[in-house]
């Protein structure tokens, strides 16, 4: 189904790279779209990465480097010497011509993204890095937007012609006044040489150049948009009164870093200049101009600088007080005097008198001075301050605690109070301090101080996003102060431990599974667990992002089990133990579902280094990669190739624990034979016995979904103790004692000739929980010509035996709960039916005591068909939860002629199901039920079927034609009852009003989050070629992948004024691309199909035509 190309430029423009991943699979078109995005943002965090990157950029074609447009440089090997800078731009220069932006940059923490300059790079926040000592040759580039890095004086001037398009720019003050000359002379004043920019750095050498107002004044003029200011290693020079003060209104975020002041008159120029900062940073370094006044009395020195810090400390609270637009304050470094802590507490005066009107919503305190710390209680109480603050990041370092607490240089992990060791929170904090946090950062850097996740998510009840850096963790909270352990369930999404010492690992991730079930992002980096106790993790929450560094290899390996595909590349790109253990996890399950996989797999498995091989321990086939028609038995050319394909797999991976012939076409697991789960995605056995696979003995095998043949299956015998599932092919007969704890027994077309079989049966397997059975009972043995003889002269007797056989092993099972019953002959004759019966008859005089909650029925041929209204209210299937039945079986399809005379009143129609005066209670207790057909011979009312199965969850129909049972004969106004419908798979139906279908859907089933809608036939009634699907939908179920998506993968559209089909749009693989996509179309045949989706996460559409 066509998108609009903006529709798709829109949805591909929001996606993580995981999910471009997923679309670029999805077709040709897609995959296009989709590496515009993929190649659009290359961030290098390593020297491996580096490498990969440079040796794959060679081999990419122009249309693939056309879309390189961002490159990100990460700092940390940058500063360890370990990127050869020159030669990586070269190359990067010639074969990346497309580049707007390059900058080199550090990963923040992510709660500090309300710091100045940070950017969102492939889901993580960075920051620019700026360092005099690395300034780079980048030659320019004609489309080059942002320059995120110091560039050499001569590839400076190179820029100039592009200065008008920048819109990010790092400047050295050398450079500033380098371009401040030359405009001088050469620009009349109304030029402006940076009209675009908008984020700029300026910096220079440690305590070197000055800068003063004219600078800053040029800046006004140059950079009418500049909306971000970052100022580094330089010096305010004096001051002198008699110059203008400009006014740069546009911008809203300034930065001081390591900005040496000292001149007071500094701070208030700043604020003259600055006036609508909403993010202020002050990282600076006040230092008194007296001590180089020699001529200054010793005496008076003391009073001069406290005069000078009163003073500076004075400038300060004004400066702050003054910006009426401040959300963002964050104060790193005010030199070496103590005032940190009184220019808070004069703050707090002001807002508490109110004499000024506190509006800060993020607040950073990071000074790392213990003779500047203040109360870490007085902080957190001061209401009028912190009134309105969300994001709150503190070093534990500029504060302490009470008097006579004091920090330990080691953290007891026998005592759990705070008498030993200080807590976050303080136990006698106010219950309201924290209040309205909703993102908290702690970091302390020495593990010496502990927090307990219990008592600080109970004292920060709107807590989301929680960093915890350098701060030792404990399982319970204070055993002095609390005495109840918190059992309730808290709202973090987001949680970050950083160098973050665990006393109990496996209380940490039992607290993430059983109270954290909103967390989606989970970061551990360089992390110690002191201790284990019971090491067993299971993560059964939704992680979305998912970082792990620094951990035990036991820990890790039991993480990345429960990751996605998409996950573990994202994990393998770590470091070089997370890739191997990740490379791992990826080949441990390897299912095959297309001819083109199968070729890459197959091909690639003899070169396959032997670590990956031994790895590898579930394969899974698609029964469709060797034949379309899946539904029919393989011929012996398709065995062949499944058994050389089985024997290469068993050769190659000696730890093969499970191999099986799958399908994934039917998404529906209420007809799924064996479900499996190979990354996510529900797979069920698929069955053809007509040929035995010769597989080579798998000594650590569990699961065989492969019949095997008869000399192989004696040479698994030594494996019979360990299989948990095994199929064997036509007359094998083995004596199978070790399997005496199976619960799931399925006879799949299975031909017996001996009557004492079944008793056989009972004794080898006598727990079955569960049964299905499809049966050839035929006497004509040549070992057992008695049995011949007699079946010729007492046909009808022997089958009535054997009918009996049949009711009394099913009746045998007192604690079965699911029964499949397909097809039983006894000689040519079918008698599933009379098996049916006899169960009834049994349950009904009280010889079984049925517990049955899953049936399902098929193969009744149209002789021996029976009413499922009858069926149904027997008492065999009054506890059913799940009924999976074929109509064809059960219902006669009378001719539409009968109904002529009915005009217009479709009550009578005896097509229908459920019949009208269907038994109200006969369905209400099923909460799945499964409908199917070989054509669509039975029609199906949708919303009679709701409203006789009150209590239904999932709901499957194939093959069916589902019409509009509205009588209007009957019904004055069309029935809106909700119903309570989760799963709705529809596949081969013919649709004969779509507008219906798809009101029922909006309108009247609001709980549906399920929804599989495939090689479907629509009647538009109305006309109307749009139809509306506005349905909250948390993921959709679709016929050949499961993921967020809505997909419709064969689409007819019919309208009541024309016999031929409008529109048929149908799916192609790409390897059968010659597959029609057009049939019959007449004169209208333009209409498309629009289908909007307002409210899911993802619309996902199969490649069509």
């Amino acid at each position: 189904m066509p998108l609009p190309q903006e529709l798709v430029e829109d949805i591909l423009r929001i996606l993580t790279l995981r999910d471009l991943m997923v679309t670029s699979l999805v077709s040709q078109a897609w995959s296009q779209s989709s590496r515009k995005y993929l190649y659009q943002t290359v961030y290098i965090h390593g020297n491996r990465q580096r490498h990969n990157f440079l040796a794959t950029l060679e081999t990419l074609t122009l249309s693939n480097r056309q879309y390189i447009r961002e490159v990100y440089l990460n700092a940390a090997p940058l500063e360890k010497g370990r990127f050869r800078m020159m030669d990586d731009l070269a190359i990067i220069s010639e074969l990346c011509p497309f580049l707007e932006t390059f900058a080199i940059v550090r990963l923040d923490h992510p709660l500090l993204e309300y710091t100045t300059g940070t950017t969102q790079v492939q889901g993580f926040p960075v920051s620019g890095f700026v360092d005099y000592r690395f300034k780079i040759g980048l030659r320019p580039y004609s489309r080059m937007r942002r320059i995120g890095t110091l560039l050499k004086d001569e590839e400076f001037q190179l820029h100039t012609s592009m200065f008008h398009q920048l819109t990010l720019a790092t400047l050295s003050e050398d450079q500033l006044t380098t371009q401040m000359r030359q405009s001088l002379g050469t620009h009349p004043p109304d030029t402006q040489l940076f009209p675009a920019l908008q984020v700029l750095d300026l910096t220079c050498a440690p305590n070197g150049s000055n800068l003063d107002v004219i600078a800053l004044a040029w800046l006004q003029s140059h950079c009418p948009q500049l909306r971000q200011l970052s100022i580094q290693n330089l010096r305010l020079r004096d001051y002198d009164m008699q110059t203008p003060v400009p006014v740069h209104c546009s911008v809203k975020s300034l930065v001081l870093k390591d900005v040496f002041v000292n001149n007071r008159n500094w701070l208030s120029v700043l604020a003259s200049i600055y006036p609508g900062l909403h993010s202020l940073s002050l990282g600076l370094d006040i230092t008194s101009p007296l001590l180089a006044m020699f001529w200054v009395d010793e005496e008076d020195l003391p009073q001069l600088e406290r005069a000078f810090e009163i003073g500076m400390m004075s400038e300060i609270v004004h400066w702050i007080e003054s910006c009426e637009s401040l959300t963002t304050l964050s104060i790193t470094s005010l030199g070496e005097t103590s005032m940190i802590s009184q220019i808070l507490a004069e703050l707090f005066f002001l807002a508490k008198a109110g004499e000024w009107t506190c509006r800060l919503k993020h607040f950073y305190l990071d000074n790392g001075s213990e003779n500047q710390a203040m109360y870490i209680k007085t902080l957190l109480e001061a209401h009028a301050l912190f009134e309105h603050v969300e994001t709150l990041s503190l070093s534990m370092f500029s504060l302490r605690y009470e008097q006579g607490t004091c920090v330990p240089e080691d953290v007891s992990w026998t005592d759990f109070s705070c008498e030993l060791s200080p807590m976050f929170p303080p136990c006698n904090l106010a219950p309201d301090a924290l209040k309205n946090i909703t993102s908290l950062c702690l970091h302390h850097g020495e593990n010496q101080v502990k927090t307990s996740l219990g008592q600080l998510l109970s004292a920060c009840p709107k807590l989301q996003s929680l960093v915890l850096s350098g701060i030792a963790i404990q399982h319970i909270p204070c055993q002095n102060h609390i005495s109840n352990l918190p059992t309730e369930k808290f709202n973090l999404t987001e949680l970050v431990l950083d160098q973050c010492t665990v006393g109990r690992g496996d209380r940490l991730f039992s607290f993430l599974e059983h109270q954290l079930p909103r967390i989606s992002s989970l970061t551990l980096t360089q992390t110690y667990f002191f201790t284990f106790e019971d090491l067993f993790l299971d993560l059964d929450v939704v992680l979305h992002h998912l970082q792990v560094m620094g951990l035990p290899p036991e820990i890790i390996q039991q993480i990345l089990q429960h990751l996605s595909p998409q996950q573990l590349f994202v994990t393998a790109l770590v470091s070089r133990s997370w890739s191997q253990l990740s490379l791992l996890s990826i080949y441990g399950t390897v299912h095959i579902y297309s001819k083109r996989q199968r070729k890459r797999f197959m091909g690639r498995l003899d070169s396959l280094p032997l670590t990956y091989c031994h790895a590898i321990q579930a394969v899974y086939l698609d029964i469709m990669i060797y034949d379309d028609l899946a539904f029919q038995p393989l011929d012996y050319s398709h065995h062949s190739d499944i058994e050389d394909d089985a024997i290469a797999i068993a050769d190659k991976c000696p730890h093969l624990q499970t191999i099986a012939l799958v399908s994934i076409n039917n998404p529906c697991p209420l007809t799924a034979s064996t479900e499996f789960y190979a990354h996510g995605i529900p797979l069920c056995t698929e069955f053809n016995p007509n040929y035995g696979v010769d597989l080579p003995f798998c000594p650590f095998a569990r699961h065989i979904g492969l019949f095997l043949g008869t000399e192989a299956l004696l040479q698994h015998r030594p494996a019979f103790h360990q299989l948990t599932s095994v199929s064997f092919t036509n007359g094998q007969t083995l004596h199978l004692g070790a399997l005496l704890s199976v619960k799931t027994l399925e006879l799949v077309r299975v031909e017996i000739s001996n009557e004492n079989w079944l008793p056989l049966l009972s004794s080898i397997y006598p727990s079955l929980t569960s049964i299905s059975i499809s049966l050839i009972v035929s006497p004509c043995d040549v070992n057992s010509a008695v049995e011949a003889e007699l079946y010729k002269t007492d046909g009808r007797g022997y089958q009535l035996r054997i009918n009996q056989q049949i009711i009394d092993w099913i009746a045998g099972y007192t604690g079965l709960i699911s029964l499949n019953l397909g097809d039983v002959n006894v000689g040519n004759r079918s008698v599933i039916a009379e098996i049916v019966e006899g169960l009834i008859a049994m349950a009904g005089q009280g010889a079984w005591n049925c517990a049955l909650q899953h049936f399902s029925l098929d193969g009744l041929s149209y002789q021996q068909r029976t009413w499922v209204n009858e069926l149904l209210k027997s008492r065999p299937f009054q506890q059913l939860n799940t009924l999976h039945i074929w109509l064809f079986s059960v219902y006669h399809r009378l001719s539409r002629v009968a109904s002529e005379n009915a005009k217009g009143c479709t009550c009578i129609l005896s097509t229908v199901f459920p019949q009208r005066g269907f038994a109200p209670d006969v369905l209400a207790h099923l909460t799945s039920l499964c409908l199917t057909q070989g054509h669509c011979s039975v029609d199906i009312s949708l919303n009679r079927l709701l409203k006789l199965c009150t209590n239904l969850k999932s709901l499957e129909i194939k093959s069916g034609v589902l019409v509009h049972d509205v009588c209007p004969r009957h019904f004055l106004s069309p029935d809106t009852s909700k119903y309570n419908l989760k799963n709705l798979f529809l596949d081969d139906c013919e649709i004969m009003d779509a507008g219906f279908l798809f009101s029922l859907i909006q309108h009247q089933l609001p709980q549906l989050s399920r929804l599989s809608l495939t090689r479907l036939r629509l009647h538009l009634v109305d006309k109307d070629p749009v139809l509306s699907l506005d349905i909250a939908l948390q993921y959709l179920c679709v016929a050949l992948v499961t993921m967020d998506a809505i997909l419709c993968t064969c689409l007819w559209l019919h309208e009541e004024s024309f016999e031929k089909v409008t529109r048929y749009v149908a799916d192609f693989d790409d390897d059968d691309a010659s597959r029609s996509t057009s049939k019959n179309l007449p004169y209208n045949a333009g209409h498309q199909l629009h289908v909007r989706c307002a409210f899911a996460e993802r619309v996902h559409f199969l490649q069509t035509q």
